[in-house]
């Protein structure tokens, strides 16, 4: 999964990653890349209508955001709390204007009160601190609770997008090694084979399968060879009826991608 900004560099790279490489596919499927602005415009966020959601920094309230440049400054300024309390949050406010980005407005005003530049790693890990202190507060300041109900909104939907993922790699894999299994079985055994190499086949086949919905069917088509095909009597001889059970091995494919795009749709 992809999370990106919603700047120019951030659409930038979107386009790259559906453009591809050398082979023009892909680099990730379209689905697992977020981009924080599109993201955040149906998103139930608590920000200030003056702000542009384009990166996450921008979820960061703006009472939070001075804080934490203030302490910013203090660590890498080396500024006294005096100085640093110079910052305002009315500077912040004052610096967005009708409309933008909070990290931009607030590196602009930061410039502007101290004559130095604000590193987003390091502010971030000033707003972790600040987080970190306060949550042991009470009471807390709302803007404490906006800031975690921010960025748990972001972070329950990154974790419902790495668990599609996940389940989609899973699929990737499971449908790769049946599939290595049905081409081999297919070339290695053109006219026929033995009922002990066909239940040996179809033993591998279901240990391919996961225990997700989709392998459901291709186990059903699995227990019906068996049964069909008289497979646990007689090993040394051959499959009766072998074309109709090359069928029935070749459909296990099918089952399987069918039961996935079910599965997917209904997801969706």
């Amino acid at each position: 999964m992809v999370l990106l900004d919603g700047d120019s560099q951030g659409i930038d790279a979107q386009k790259a990653l559906r453009r591809g490489g050398a082979r023009q596919k892909p680099v990730i499927d379209d689905r697992f890349v977020i981009r924080i602005d599109t993201w955040a415009a149906d998103a139930a966020l608590t920000i200030p209508a003056n702000v542009t959601v384009e990166e996450a920094e921008d979820l960061v309230p703006p009472a939070v955001a001075v804080e934490a440049a203030r302490a910013y400054a203090r660590r890498f300024l080396d500024l006294s709390a005096n100085d640093a309390d110079k910052l305002q949050e009315a500077d912040l406010i004052a610096a967005l204007g009708t409309g933008g980005s909070l990290w931009d407005a607030l590196a602009q005003a930061f410039t502007a009160s101290f004559d130095g530049h604000i590193d987003k790693v390091g502010f971030a890990k000033e707003v972790i601190t600040w987080a970190h202190t306060t949550q042991a507060a009470m009471p807390q300041p709302p803007a404490f609770e906006h800031l975690r109900a921010n960025f748990a909104v972001l972070i329950a939907h990154i974790a419902v997008k790495l668990r599609a993922a996940a389940e989609q790699e899973a699929a990737s894999r499971r449908d790769n090694r049946l599939r290595r299994l049905v081409n081999g079985f297919l070339q290695d055994h053109p006219t026929g084979l033995r009922r002990e190499q066909a239940l040996q086949l179809l033993e591998d086949i279901t240990f391919a399968l996961d225990d997700s919905g989709a392998s459901d069917q291709p186990r059903l088509v699995v227990a019906h060879l068996r049964r069909d095909h008289k497979l646990d009597s007689d090993p040394m001889e051959q499959v009766p009826d072998f074309d109709r059970f090359t069928d029935g091995v070749k459909s296990i494919l099918y089952q399987q991608r069918l039961q996935d795009q079910q599965e997917g749709a209904t997801a969706s």
